[in-house]
């Protein structure tokens, strides 16, 4: 396996259109998908991702923006990339903290 991405949403159906482009072009890269209320920087760090992708809008459990937080602050997760994605396709910010 070339890398791991975990992909952190509170809405599963959500992840499945990411995990399969992720897989298309980067096939040997091995995907997990958790829920916003399960992704604590412990579990992360379990799976030892390459990447972490949040949905901005994550509800329930963490909020995207506290999770990022709390996996810069936590020494395994601290120099994981985090990127956060949406799957709004609105043009406008949802979060005037982006």
């Amino acid at each position: 396996m070339a890398g791991t991405i975990v992909i952190v949403d509170d809405v599963g159906a959500d992840t499945g259109g990411i995990e399969e482009a992720i897989r298309e072009v980067l096939s040997d890269t091995g995907v997990f998908s958790i829920s916003s209320e399960s992704a604590e920087p412990t579990f992360v760090a379990e799976r030892n991702p390459d990447l972490v992708l949040i949905d901005v809008q994550s509800g329930g459990g963490l909020g995207a923006f506290d999770l990022a937080s709390r996996l810069r602050r936590a020494e395994a997760t601290r120099m994981i990339p985090v990127l956060m994605v949406s799957a709004d396709g609105r043009p406008e910010r949802p979060d005037s903290r982006v």
